[in-house]
């Protein structure tokens, strides 16, 4: 079925040539724009509605417009490391590492008014890099952003006065929501002297230290919060980490909890599967919610806006999930610390439409129609196989391409267009595409060196057939081919070898003298009047282990038996035991003679 996308998309790629534009769809790969300089771009911003463009190149932030691609404004700042726009786009926040200068240091954290020109607003002090984003509503007219044990709040564009804060101790994260009207806040704070976590959200501007929380929850085993608020904001989703492992998992026990400031509910969600939870994300129509949960093959699971399970899709290897804007069709699939591959399902059937093995991908995003996804393999997390594909959700792929030998990249996304969004029909039916140029592993079963001839002139392959080393039997050296294949022995050769078998066989010889028994008949069975000759044959064998400890045993007995004797002729009275061994004389002699044969 052919697009409807009124509008070309376009994806932005980020290498070690610079910043350039190409075209997404429906010309895959064609060249759009290109911004070179003279110096490496460290890294690059859009705006949500991809309106504006900013990027940190050669001390400088730059900002650009999109559609020219020509340079608007420059703002010197040569620490500049991280920028990020407010929802809207109407400010522009600028970190720089932090300089310490004498006893104190400058102001690293640079808010800027894009409205109109690009007006510096306010410098503020913002050591850490963690954390460092200011947050705006979504009609960007409140600012936040998170000091020590405070938050500050800002009414847009005065920010040389705060309007209300929130103090609370231990504070590690907020959220403000990036709705338009009814604004709500979220905070997290860690655990104090054994005491539990806290995660309460606040109606704006209700933050004073004796105001009551709409929703709170409390639990324990948590170092980090993920944040993420549905479309009407009157819900948020909280993905939890730790950072020290357990028994359970390397990452560390996480959790997802649901805070509802509507209905003033705060549940911890249970799994049917034990595990980890890997991903959570909501649908764009703030409705529903999707996770991924459990040791793989992985569960994902459609829980609507109150927690309650919908259904569960088959199980797979995934740990990350992601619904397109349009909100019909879900990417579940891997990607890090597992193969990649992506799964495209249709939420409303909940049928798979595709499985694909994406090979060396560090990056996945759906295109602003929600038709395409774009993969890309980035450095320095990969410097191999460096670039980018756009796959169709069927599955097919549709463009390649592959960085050239020297050349690096480093981010590829789409540029946020947010009218491309429009619904359309589902189909299950794969779209013609093109095949990749990257090698991959070999489905096909291993058949050893040896058999490969067979395979290749026709037999068939027999799996009782000698495959490993341990299988082939052993190398005759004495064998007439081995005979044929060996070179003419010197006279210094057959001498050392005549040496070392004359050795061997005495070594030999000497074992095996070792282990001989000599046996000899019991005095009492010599015949009364015949002298005992000395030259009279002995008895000499060799046994076995086994063999030599029965004759030890029988051996004793009988010295038992000469003793019973010569007690009995002194008059000594003998029990029934000893007396049955007396008879028992014979059969142990024949036993003896038995073994030494």
């Amino acid at each position: 079925m052919a697009d409807t996308t009124s509008s070309a998309l376009h994806i932005a790629i980020h290498d070690s040539g610079g910043v350039h534009l190409v075209e997404g769809w429906p010309a895959f790969g064609k060249e759009k724009l290109e911004f070179k300089c003279a110096g490496k771009v460290k890294t690059f911003a859009f705006s949500k509605d991809g309106k504006k463009f900013a990027l940190i190149a050669n001390g400088c932030v730059q900002v650009l417009n999109p559609s020219l691609w020509t340079v608007e404004h420059t703002l010197v700042h040569p620490t500049a490391q991280e920028i990020v726009w407010s929802p809207a786009g109407s400010y522009l926040a600028v970190w720089c590492l932090y300089i310490k200068k004498g006893d104190s240091g400058a102001p690293n954290l640079h808010i800027y008014d894009t409205r109109e020109g690009c007006i510096l607003l306010k410098s503020l002090y913002q050591i850490s890099q963690v954390n460092w984003e200011p947050q705006w509503t979504g009609d960007d007219s409140i600012m936040g952003r998170n000091v020590t044990n405070e938050v500050h709040f800002f009414k847009c564009p005065v920010l040389d006065k705060i309007a209300h804060k929130r103090v609370q101790p231990k504070l590690k994260s907020f959220s403000l929501s990036p709705s338009t009207s009814g604004h709500h806040v979220a905070f997290f704070t860690s655990s104090v002297k054994g005491a539990p976590c806290i995660a309460n959200v606040f109606k704006y501007p209700h933050l004073k230290e004796n105001s009551r929380p709409l929703v709170a929850k409390s639990f324990y085993k948590v170092d980090s919060v993920e944040f993420m608020w549905n479309k009407q904001c009157n819900a948020v989703l909280l993905l939890t980490g730790a950072d020290k492992g357990d028994a359970d998992s390397y990452y560390g026990e996480k959790m997802v909890f649901l805070l509802n400031a509507k209905t003033e509910d705060a549940i911890r969600l249970t799994f049917d599967k034990d595990g980890p939870v890997n991903a959570v994300t909501w649908c764009p129509d703030g409705k529903s919610f999707l996770a991924v949960h459990g040791h793989n093959p992985a569960s994902c699971s459609v829980f609507d806006a109150k927690g309650d399970l919908l259904h569960s899709l088959d199980e797979g290897a995934r740990n990350m999930v992601m619904v397109n804007p349009v909100g019909n069709l879900a990417m579940v699939g891997g990607c890090g610390n597992i193969s990649p591959r992506i799964e495209v399902w249709d939420l409303q059937k909940a049928t798979r439409l595709c499985l694909q093995e994406c090979p060396d991908v560090t990056f996945m995003q759906w295109s602003p129609c929600g038709r395409y996804l774009v993969t890309a393999t980035c450095s320095p997390r990969l410097r191999v196989n460096n670039g980018y594909r756009i796959y169709h959700y069927s599955g097919s792929l549709q463009f390649e391409y592959l960085c050239p030998a020297g050349t690096e990249l480093y981010k590829a996304q789409w540029v946020p267009t947010s009218t491309a969004a429009k619904p359309f029909p589902v189909s299950s039916a794969k779209v013609a595409g093109i095949t990749s140029a990257v090698k991959t592993a070999s489905s096909k079963p291993y058949v050893p060196p040896g058999q490969r001839a067979a395979l290749s002139a026709g037999d068939q392959y027999v799996l009782t057939c000698k495959q490993f080393l341990r299988q082939i039997d052993k190398y005759d050296p004495n064998s007439p081919a081995a005979a044929a294949n060996q070179a003419p022995v010197s006279k210094n050769a057959a001498r050392n070898k005549k040496r070392k078998e004359a050795k061997k066989a005495k070594e030999e010889q000497a074992v095996a003298e070792k282990n001989l028994i000599v046996f000899e008949e019991p005095e009492a069975f010599v015949k009364k009047g015949k002298k005992k000759e000395e030259e009279a044959p002995v008895a000499t064998v060799q046994l076995s282990g086994d063999a030599d400890k029965k004759v030890k045993a029988i051996r004793k007995k009988l010295q038992r038996i000469e003793k019973l004797k010569k007690e009995k002729t002194e008059g000594k009275t003998l029990d029934k035991q000893q007396t049955a061994l007396l008879g028992n004389e014979k059969d142990l002699v024949a036993q003896l003679k038995s073994l030494a044969i």
